[in-house]
């Protein structure tokens, strides 16, 4: 894009109009006045529904777009999920992307409210920075619940104390206090200096100049014009007046953000941070704790065969080399018969035939926060890596049990080093599992031990082979010992851990991969209603 990115989240409770708010913030910034935007398209980014009455008091259903992202009955808490939205600023030098998300006192229940939390925490640990955060709040509420000051905290917990100086206040549907916060204003502050004087210790600022007053029913009125609805010239002129207090104050919020000093994101030590490592890395640490298992069993068998084929010197030159496996991350790539036809050149004296490779198709999916509909696989390809003093030794047949001799030693080595690095492996899933289990707001079940089941179940319901059954169930075994006497794991237990993996010989190289993947996010467009 080229253009520098403006970050800022919304968050506030439900019904406070985030979702509202996005809908005009296109309009703002496309049109002038009000009068510009009712003769032109309608821009939005979220589907809306609701119902309006008009001068002869009829009622009208309006109702705009629709997504899966979105509910819109009555008294249902509505976005679902965090969705960025991408606008060009008026200079063209720069974009703001807004992070709306589910509003915190979700009507589903507090267990919904915490999951949302985890969603929104999650989400926001894959931009590279945040300029602001976002209160959204409506004026003349004397009082907040419990639950808003339970998540607020929560979020501000989670982040670098440095947000502080980047948080704002935007007050919606604010017409209806003369642009004021209102009766709001009063246990707000009230709040903040709970927060100051709380285990935060954090001093928020709350002046003029991050206080923002807007009114977000010029989009109702537009929509509702859209869609044949008609006003009076008199509540047209309450819509003007609004229009033109909204969209300065606006714009004034922006600019307050695009000055603001962004705040990074990631490489922060905390628990939000430890979370975003573990979702990156549980999926394929516990595939490749698979493969390791496969791997081994592989190496018995091919040693197997080299020791039947020890007096049939032909024989053995075609089998006289250790298989090697090679994970590697690749997007929607699809294993066929095509790769054996290539013979693809991994490096010197490495290639692929057909008759040793083994397909591992791995999927791994990032997890359901990326707005991305691309898919990514963990692959793995037997490699046969041949020793050319050992073909020198078999010129001679003499020299057949020597080199014999010598290609078990190389299978036995490759084999302990697999060994060690599924131990290393298996301690650093056993540490993930305890450092969720002990932080995390919502207990979930064990997914590695699950997933583990689940695999071991369908090599034995499929007819897999018993020594790779058997094997998984002792890995089953040791992981259920190994997570038993794990605990008191810290977020930089974990950054130590992820070290760990990077320095594995022959998966490091997946793993980073892995964590170095651009997070990629499908910034929602505004659409036109024609």
């Amino acid at each position: 894009m080229g253009r520098k990115i403006i970050n800022v989240l919304l968050v506030g409770e439900t019904g406070v109009g985030k979702s509202t708010f996005i809908n005009i913030l296109g309009n703002y910034l496309t049109y002038n006045t009000l009068d510009e935007a009712a003769n032109n398209s309608l821009l939005y980014s979220i589907p809306t529904k609701f119902s309006v009455i008009n001068d002869d008091f009829t009622e009208h259903d309006v109702v705009i777009g629709s997504s899966s992202n979105e509910v819109t009955q009555p008294g249902a808490s509505s976005t679902q999920n965090p969705k960025t939205y991408l606008f060009k600023l008026k200079d063209g030098n720069a974009a703001l992307r807004v992070i709306d998300t589910p509003g915190l006192g979700d009507t589903r229940g507090m267990n919904y409210d915490q999951w949302n939390t985890e969603k929104l925490l999650s989400f926001i640990s894959e931009l590279d920075h945040l300029h602001a955060i976002c209160i959204m709040l409506k004026p003349n509420n004397s009082r907040f619940t419990v639950l808003f000051d339970y998540c607020m905290t929560q979020i501000l917990l989670r982040l670098d104390r440095k947000i502080k100086n980047n948080i704002c206040f935007l007050f919606t549907n604010a017409r209806s206090s003369f642009f004021t916060p209102g009766d709001t204003y009063v246990p707000l502050q009230q709040l903040l200096r709970k927060v100051e004087s709380g285990s935060l210790k954090a001093k928020i600022p709350f002046e003029a100049d991050n206080i923002f007053c807007v009114d977000n029913e010029t989009f109702r009125y537009l929509a509702a014009r859209s869609v044949g609805v008609h006003f009076n010239q008199e509540v047209t002129q309450i819509y003007r007046d609004s229009w033109e207090k909204s969209a300065a104050t606006v714009q004034r919020m922006i600019n307050y953000c695009v000055n603001l000093a962004p705040v990074p994101m990631q490489g922060i030590v905390s628990i939000n941070e430890s979370r975003r490592i573990i979702l990156r890395l549980a999926k394929p640490v516990l595939e490749l704790m698979v493969l390791y298992e496969k791997s081994l069993v592989r190496l018995a068998e091919h040693e197997e065969s080299l020791d039947a084929s020890k007096d049939d010197i032909d024989d053995l030159k075609t089998r006289l080399f250790v298989p090697k496996m090679e994970p590697y991350v690749a997007e929607e790539v699809k294993v066929t018969d095509s790769h054996y036809e290539q013979g693809l050149k991994i490096g010197v004296g490495l290639t692929f035939q057909k008759p040793y490779i083994n397909r591992f198709d791995l999927d791994y999916i990032y997890d359901d926060r990326t707005t991305t509909n691309k898919k990514e696989k963990i692959l793995s390809r037997e490699i046969m890596v041949r020793d050319p003093e050992i073909d020198k030794l078999l010129v001679k047949e003499k020299n057949t049990a020597k080199a014999l001799k010598k290609e078990i030693e190389k299978l036995k080595a490759l084999a302990e080093e697999y060994q060690n690095e599924a131990k290393i492996v298996l301690g650093i899933v056993a540490k993930f599992t305890t450092f969720l289990k002990e932080n995390a707001m919502i207990s979930n079940n064990d997914p590695f031990q699950e997933s583990l089941e689940t695999v071991i179940e369908e090599e034995t319901v499929g007819g897999g082979n018993q020594r790779v059954t058997q094997g998984l169930q002792n890995l089953l075994n040791r992981y259920m010992v190994k997570k038993r006497v794990t605990s008191q794991v810290l977020p930089r237990d974990i950054s130590d851990a992820m070290q760990d993996l990077f320095d594995l010989k022959n998966t490091g190289y997946t793993f980073k991969q892995i964590m170095e993947k651009k997070f990629e996010f499908n910034d929602q467009l505004m659409l036109t209603d024609n």
